[in-house]
């Protein structure tokens, strides 16, 4: 079994997608025609090879009015893939439920370029678009210069390209809570949206629309990201108000709507101040993982395409810092700094001196750190209890879905606030002892016995979410990780220990 295309190509994130039309050695069938040029683009991006899900996924399409589906990652990351005759089944399956459900254009991933796509190199991609002569030819570009993070600024790039060019948004949330806790985003896919639309090569958006195995977020709350685009393209001054307002009252009926939409609203603020830290993600792809994760201090910092790197930090915090003098050189190991990929990719920030050797954590960036996680803790309260307000109204199936989605939000910001206090705080103890005073230590075993209860009540919780790249309950045991590194000592810390919570 094959998939055959046809010679239209795009490129995104360094990938060509390719339009893909089912045949079979038995029962040839002709090639659905790719989209005409000139057409505004409505897509949807598929990653995951869950059956269940994708035919979820594609079967709700049709109301959104989506006319292009992507296949990728877990159905094609690489057209050689293709020979497995049990994929190329999946796929051609696929491909016909999309153009069923009225997606004319289907289009699979091939990451022959991916090596190209790195930052060092964006002049030269560019450039070398530049030289392609072929007028069908289409490109991708995320929505973000990097990976999907909330606190990255718009893509200065696309504007650059002189071809026609798709938007891509992670709808599911790669690194914000993988479609598993509080993670709505239409303030944010507007407000990009509300550029990219200005720019006369950009011929429409394809959203992601899950992150591997059952985590599709059609169904669930984080569907109204879907459908935030999609009223953005049919009518470009609508607001974020009116987005939540829309959507949760004809999802959850007009009288729970107002409690819903409020809930919903504070996604952006929760994710924000727990899985983010000072204004830089500290989510290894929404798991919880501080160290040794380094891509959350160098790869991933937004101060790498702002001009000047700041950012305003609310979250009861409410202070400007330098992404580089203030928050990297405080938050980031010693090892993160040294590991080469600063150097390689952001080499003005050594060579400016903003990011110095050695571990500099101290109390004052603690304490802006704990702040802002007991700012997340409280936040996911009040949605928590907007829910609950809203219980009189939902339905039994729409109330158990949304109060589990809230809890794990609540048990995720908790466990975060935790671990922060203690991690960050043994990074100052192990310093030496000048440092460890009693308030510290106070403050590192509070984090550990919080941490140790959280992780119980992850393990304990009935609702664990569908699997996905961001396995929820795994967070407990990382958990667990920081707890014995910290109480038994940690080997590149020099093996200092803080004693264990009484």
């Amino acid at each position: 079994m094959t998939i055959r295309h046809r010679t239209l190509a795009l490129l995104a994130c360094a990938a060509l997608v390719i339009p893909a039309g089912p045949v079979t050695a038995a029962e040839p069938r002709p090639a659905a025609e790719p989209l005409p040029p000139g057409t505004e683009i409505r897509g949807w991006n598929i990653l995951s090879n869950n059956d269940a899900g994708a035919d979820l996924t594609i079967a709700a399409s049709r109301a959104y009015g989506i006319n292009q589906i992507q296949l990728s990652h877990q159905l094609v990351h690489h057209l050689r893939e293709i020979k497995d005759p049990a994929r190329a089944k999946r796929v051609n399956r696929l491909t016909d439920a999309a153009h069923a459900a009225g997606a004319s254009e289907v289009v699979v991933w091939d990451h022959s370029l991916y090596k190209l796509g790195r930052i060092a190199e964006m002049e030269r991609t560019i450039g070398a678009i530049a030289l392609v002569k072929n007028d069908r030819v289409r490109l991708m570009a995320k929505s973000m210069p990097h990976d999907y993070h909330l606190t990255h600024p718009n893509d200065l790039y696309v504007q650059r390209i002189n071809r026609p060019t798709l938007i891509e948004y992670d709808a599911a949330g790669e690194f914000n809570g993988q479609g598993k806790i509080a993670g709505a985003w239409p303030q944010d896919h507007l407000a990009r949206w509300k550029y990219y639309e200005t720019l006369p090569n950009v011929i429409g958006y394809v959203a992601r629309t899950d992150r591997y195995d059952a985590s599709h977020i059609v169904g669930t709350p984080t569907e109204i990201n879907l459908y935030a685009l999609a009223r953005a393209v049919q009518q470009p001054t609508i607001t974020p108000e009116e987005i939540y307002a829309d959507w949760t009252r004809s999802t959850y009926g007009a009288a729970a709507a107002p409690r819903v939409a409020s809930a919903l609203g504070k996604s952006f603020e929760i994710v924000t101040s727990s899985l983010y830290s000072l204004g830089t993600n500290t989510a290894n792809h929404s798991m919880l993982d501080y160290e040794p994760y380094c891509s959350s201090y160098h790869r991933h910092v937004s101060g790498k395409w702002l001009d000047p790197p700041e950012v305003t930090v609310a979250h009861t915090v409410d202070r400007r810092f330098h992404y580089w003098i203030d928050i990297i050189d405080r938050l980031s190991p010693v090892a993160c700094k040294t590991d080469g990929i600063l150097r390689r990719e952001a080499p003005d920030v050594l060579d400016k001196g903003w990011v110095k050797s050695g571990n500099r954590m101290d109390l004052e960036y603690l304490g802006y750190l704990v702040k802002e996680k007991d700012h997340g803790v409280r936040v996911t309260e009040s949605a928590l209890a907007d829910i609950e307000a809203a219980r009189p109204d939902l339905t039994a199936a729409h109330y158990r879905q949304l109060r589990a989605y809230f809890e794990r939000t609540l048990l995720t910001a908790r466990l975060h606030r935790a671990v922060a206090k203690a991690y960050f705080g043994y990074r100052i103890y192990a310093r030496g002892s000048s440092h460890r005073t009693p308030e510290l230590t106070r403050t590192i075993q509070d984090g550990l016995r919080e941490a140790k209860q959280v992780a119980a009540a992850i393990r304990a919780y009935p609702d664990k979410a569908a699997s996905g790249e961001w396995n929820w309950l795994v967070d407990a045991a990382e958990a667990d990780k920081y707890y014995a590194r910290i109480t038994r000592g940690w080997d590149r810390y020099g093996g200092v220990k803080v004693p264990p919570p009484a």
